[in-house]
């Protein structure tokens, strides 16, 4: 099993490396690993209005933001769609959220 640190120290150096070669329109945060990961060396801002707590991948799941660094870029953050996560985000729930984002990022 390999510890969060050591996988965060594999992932972090790639990760401005392939949003730079790749400057996508959209990324998507799954879970509660990659967003954190991406705000270790961004500074995503919410794009939609929110009072939603950042740290938590529950609360921000689909609140569209925007990154400036390593690339101008929209960020989604939704919450890993496993079993686990079914009881607080009901499918419909969930794609509510995500189809909320997306409608959001078509007027930008």
């Amino acid at each position: 099993m390999i510890s969060d640190k050591l996988q965060q120290a594999d992932v972090d150096p790639e990760k401005d490396y392939q949003l730079r070669a790749l400057d996508p329109d959209l990324v998507i945060t799954f879970g509660g690993n990659a967003w954190p990961a991406l705000r270790r060396s961004t500074t995503p801002e919410p794009v939609m209005e929110t009072d939603a707590d950042p740290e938590s991948i529950m609360a921000i799941h689909g609140i569209l933001h925007r990154i400036s660094e390593p690339v101008n870029t929209h960020v989604l953050p939704l919450a890993h769609m496993s079993g686990q996560v079914w009881w607080r985000f009901p499918p419909e729930e969930y794609i509510s959220r995500l189809s909320k984002a997306l409608e959001v990022l078509e007027r930008q």
